[in-house]
């Protein structure tokens, strides 16, 4: 390895790892493509895809589907995946949508910049797009709690007194910001702002992941027209944006800037405090603002916003584009300094380390090519991490199961084994601490678990 772990002491023989044999790479792409080409267009509950993605019923208010309509192009479909014991969303526009091989591609391409987003808290992640009965799907993290729209229409967000309601409402505004903030440092333009997007865990206070980045232009990429009113509402995206959210450049249909996703996000964070959606279109922002102002929601329940909340919105609803807030990196502090003066006590999240994100990112990336056969590029973007993070623990343990014995982890040494012992227990896993402190243990390169991004360590003698 280019950068050796820290501690490390250059050792080239580990009595406990077990090499497999080199693996004919192009037969066992060959064969995954054939698997993939013969699955069906359409999924029922049950389903066991390729083997590895079980279809699981997708909860509708009391009724079981197999899927989600998610209006305009897609369905999105509920799997469990049982090579890396974990749920996940896979969104599949429907087969109609595409009449050329070229839409295909082009729509693949532009959803990859999902991907390339790498990993964030306050982002829904993407692990791969695979074309499957000839159907290019998305294949995103699942997340239990719903959307935000769902959260406000349900009236779940308002929960408890109005004092809790409003701190919740401005928590879910500077943890959305945040995820803005990240896609638009890695130079990504989401183009379809909305509560719909933003995802809401289901356990404590919930955390905030914005997903379907890329989308927008992808639908576009493939063919999509504007159609107004499709699907006789304005909360459906068409064109690549949503008229209730769309910016005024974008419903003009000029290039766009970071600066439409912050008119967007301004009118999602409104929508929390009016209870609905009391507009026909996202250009009327700035008199939509103005009017709850005067009269307030009509849902008493619902909290007041703050008056230094309501002027950051004014200046994301300026019409010129260079009027508005140069970007969320700007607006975040003042959030925070809002959320202070409301609720009487900092802000107790806190944003990770870039660096930190970087190695989990590459790591993230090499499980998920190695899920679809690419162990090259899986090795390839783990020793990427290393550089970031030499001593990055889920980076160290997946390269020992996919190279080897050389230059990685020694469960006999024993500042090995306390980094491996730390990295089992943030992942529940502490039947594999017993077996390691014990020395009763074998590794087991080619059986994979990825509680948390990583492969399995340990099985008893």
């Amino acid at each position: 390895m280019a950068n050796r772990p820290r501690g490390h002491k250059g050792r080239d023989n580990h009595a406990q790892v077990r090499q497999s044999p080199a693996p004919d790479v192009e037969q066992e792409a060959a064969n995954i493509r054939s698997a993939e080409e013969d699955v069906h267009s359409e999924w029922n509950i049950g389903d066991l895809i390729l083997d590895t993605y079980e279809v699981l019923p997708v909860l509708e208010g009391s009724k079981e589907n197999p899927f989600h309509d998610s209006g305009g192009m897609g369905l999105v479909y509920k799997v469990h995946h049982h090579g890396w014991n974990i749920d996940l969303a896979v969104k599949s526009p429907r087969p109609e949508y595409f009449k050329t091989e070229a839409q295909k591609k082009n729509f693949v391409l532009e959803c990859e910049t999902w991907v390339n987003l790498g990993l964030h808290p306050n982002i829904a992640s993407c692990y791969y797009i695979r074309r499957i009965g000839d159907i290019p799907r998305v294949f995103a993290e699942y997340v239990e709690g719903g959307s935000l729209k769902d959260w406000i229409d349900s009236k779940k967000l308002y929960e408890s007194s109005s004092e809790e309601a409003l701190q919740r409402i401005l928590d879910v505004a500077i943890q959305f910001a945040w995820g803005l903030q990240y896609a638009h440092e890695q130079g990504l333009i989401h183009q379809d702002v909305k509560p719909a997007n933003v995802l809401m865990t289901s356990e404590g206070t919930p955390k905030v992941k914005v997903t379907d980045f890329g989308l927008a232009k992808a639908r576009v990429a493939a063919g999509e027209k504007f159609l107004p009113g499709s699907d006789g509402s304005i909360l459906v995206s068409t064109g690549g944006m949503t008229p209730a959210y769309c910016s005024p450049e974008q419903a003009r249909g000029e290039k766009l800037s970071t600066k439409t996703d912050i008119w967007s996000w301004g009118l999602s964070v409104l929508e929390m405090f009016t209870g609905e959606v009391i507009w026909l279109a996202g250009q009327a922002a700035p008199d939509v603002l103005k009017g709850y102002l005067d009269m307030g929601a009509q849902d008493k329940a619902i909290p007041k916003m703050p008056t230094p909340f309501a002027e950051l919105l004014q200046d994301c609803f300026r019409r010129k584009t260079y009027d508005r807030p140069t970007g969320f990196d700007t607006m975040i502090p003042r959030l925070k300094r809002i959320y202070e003066e409301v609720v009487g006590q900092q802000y107790s999240r806190s944003e990770p380390q870039k660096a930190e994100l970087r190695a989990d990112s590459l790591n993230h990336w090499a499980v998920s090519m190695l899920d679809l056969g690419k162990r090259d590029e899986a090795i390839a973007n783990l020793r990427k991490a290393l550089e970031v993070d030499a001593g990055h623990p889920e980076v160290l343990l997946n390269l020992t199961q996919l190279e080897g014995a050389v230059g990685a982890l020694d469960p006999d040494d024993a500042e090995d084994r306390n980094l491996m012992c730390a990295l089992l227990a943030k992942h529940d896993l502490g039947d594999q601490i017993s077996m390691l402190l014990s020395g009763n243990y074998r590794v087991e390169p080619n059986n994979v678990d990825n509680k948390g991004g990583c492969f399995v360590f340990f099985k008893s003698k």
